[in-house]
C-alpha cells in the first residue's frame, strides 16, 4: 500500500518497522527497516523539486577560478549523471570537435552502462538544460551540427581547462 501510494500519488510516505533485538552478549538493539529505501525516497524528492523548471540554454558567466572549483565539485559527485559526464561525455568531446548523440550512446554501450541507453543520454540532456547547471553550458554547447545531428561541442577556450580538470581528477 505504501509503495502504491508513493508511486501513484507521488506522496512523501513511507513505513518504518522497528524491531527489538537482544544479542547473545546481552546488548539490546533496535533494528530499523524502511519499506521504501531512504536513497530512493530522497531521489523522488529531488525529482519532484525539479518538475516545475524549464530547460535553459543560457550559459554561465564564471571567471576561470570559480568555474574550475564549480566543475570539480560537480564532477566529483558520486552520482550517475556527473560520473557519465566526467567519464564518457567530456573525454569524447576532447577527442572530437563535435560529438553526436549516436557516438555518446555507442560509448555508453562500450563502457557497459546499465539501462536504456537512450534514457541515459536523455538524463545528460536534462542536466545540460537544468537552469542551475549554467556552468556546464559555459564550457560545452549542446547544438545541431551542419548535417542536423544534435550533440555536444567544447567551447574552444575551455578545452585545456577541461583536459586539466579531468587529468587532475584521475589522480
Amino acid at each position: 500500500m505504501v509503495e502504491w501510494l508513493s508511486e501513484e500519488y507521488e506522496l512523501a510516505i513511507n513505513y518504518l518497522v522497528l524491531r527489538y533485538i537482544k544479542s547473545e552478549g546481552g546488548d539490546e538493539l533496535i533494528a530499523r527497516t524502511m519499506i521504501i529505501p531512504e536513497v530512493e525516497e530522497q531521489e523522488k524528492v529531488r525529482h519532484k523539486q525539479r518538475k516545475g523548471w524549464q530547460m535553459s540554454n543560457l550559459p554561465g558567466n564564471y571567471n576561470s577560478e570559480e568555474l574550475i572549483k564549480i566543475l570539480i565539485d560537480y564532477l566529483s559527485q558520486d552520482k550517475p549523471t556527473p560520473n557519465r559526464i566526467r567519464k564518457i561525455l567530456l573525454p569524447l568531446c576532447l577527442k572530437h570537435e563535435f560529438v553526436a548523440k549516436e557516438q555518446i550512446i555507442e560509448e555508453f554501450d562500450k563502457q557497459g552502462e546499465q539501462g536504456r541507453l537512450e534514457s541515459l543520454f536523455g538524463a545528460i540532456i536534462k542536466e545540460w538544460g537544468y537552469p542551475p547547471r549554467d556552468y556546464l553550458r559555459q564550457i560545452v554547447e549542446y547544438k545541431k551540427d551542419a548535417t542536423g545531428n544534435t550533440g555536444f561541442k567544447i567551447i574552444e577556450e575551455y578545452r585545456n581547462m577541461i583536459k586539466d580538470i579531468l587529468e587532475e581528477m584521475k589522480k
